[in-house]
């Protein structure tokens, strides 16, 4: 069980990498060109405006949730640390025959 806690806390981040599958960057590859072909300016910076709305909650979220995992993973370690002192006064009180 130590391995598992040790391997979700120091492993790697691979899960922080994005990936796009070919159908998602096409998607947003259509809707970069969209705005960027956009000729009527009010409706560009109305898009702009909101972006940069969005771009700020999701940043937001982003911290709180990296907040969280190394809270989580703060307690994981305690969890494993209690664990491997309860283990080795166990192991002290069962190798004494």
């Amino acid at each position: 069980m130590e391995d598992l806690f040790l391997s979700l806390i120091m492993g790697p981040i691979d899960w922080l990498l994005v990936e796009p599958t070919l159908e998602e960057e096409l998607s947003l590859e259509k809707e970069s060109r969209r705005i960027l072909n956009e000729t009527d300016h009010k409706a560009v910076a109305e898009i702009c405006a909101a972006l940069v709305k969005q771009n700020w909650y999701q940043t937001q979220v982003i911290k709180k949730s990296i907040g969280r995992v190394g809270e989580l993973e703060g307690k994981l370690l305690a969890i494993a640390d209690e664990q491997k002192k309860t283990r080795s006064v166990w192991d002290l009180v069962f190798s004494i025959k």
